[in-house]
């Protein structure tokens, strides 16, 4: 039992939430300087569970067997229902266009390092 409570997750948050008031208090000017971590944590949190939270509640619409059930007009679902499968398309393509110019980057920069490596041996 003292194991399970060792190693949980919630006393770890506890206990980091407890240093980190400690070093608010005793330390604050020096902490500042610290805040911008915090703010791009947060900004990663928000940039992750926004379309999650966007993506269950759309699919949870679309996957309905009984529109009816739902309570909603029709017509408002079947907008969902494209709506999402644009999303979705657009996601797909947003995520393979991005790797194409990822991979063409990497391959300009490491040809052109490879000049440069060349020209420097010649």
């Amino acid at each position: 039992m003292l194991q399970k409570i060792k190693n949980s997750l919630a006393l770890q948050i506890f206990i980091a939430m407890i240093i980190g008031a400690v070093l608010g208090i005793t330390a604050g000017e020096h902490m500042l300087r610290l805040g911008f971590i915090g703010d791009i944590w947060m900004n990663c949190i928000k940039m992750v569970m926004v379309p999650m939270i966007l993506a269950a509640v759309i699919s949870g619409i679309v996957s309905q067997k009984d529109i009816a059930s739902l309570g909603l007009p029709v017509e408002l679902v079947g907008i969902v229902a494209a709506f999402y499968r644009v999303f979705d398309m657009g996601m797909t393509t947003n995520n393979c266009l991005g790797d194409l110019v990822g991979t063409v980057i990497v391959s300009r920069l490491e040809s052109r390092r490879e000049a440069k490596a060349s020209s420097k041996s010649s």
